[in-house]
């Protein structure tokens, strides 16, 4: 990640749609109910090129049974409440291709 070109590389197939610092990430409910909405911050660019970018946000959602967050054109799997409780609500995500 530079000035000159703020998006993260690290994942492949992102290009210019990747992971980058000011981005809105959503978060919809099981029924797709958009439930929250955040910018990332610190978005970050690995030097390994076989290394994941990482990002950081915050955000308060109401209780669902399940979460899914979508950044621009990708999504994530969906996640339990339990499941993120039990990992205090971090997560690693592999988000697919668009």
């Amino acid at each position: 990640m530079s000035a000159a070109n703020p998006v993260c590389h690290g994942v492949p197939g992102f290009g210019t749609d990747g992971l980058r610092t000011d981005q809105q990430v959503i978060v919809v409910d099981e029924s797709g109910t958009t439930i929250g909405s955040a910018t990332l911050a610190n978005a970050t660019a690995p030097q390994d090129p076989s290394a994941m970018c990482s990002a950081t946000f915050s955000m308060a959602v109401p209780v669902a049974k399940f979460y899914s967050l979508h950044f621009g054109t990708h999504a994530s799997d969906q996640f339990s409440y339990s499941d993120l409780v039990a990992t205090g609500w971090r997560l690693d995500l592999s988000l697919p291709m668009p």
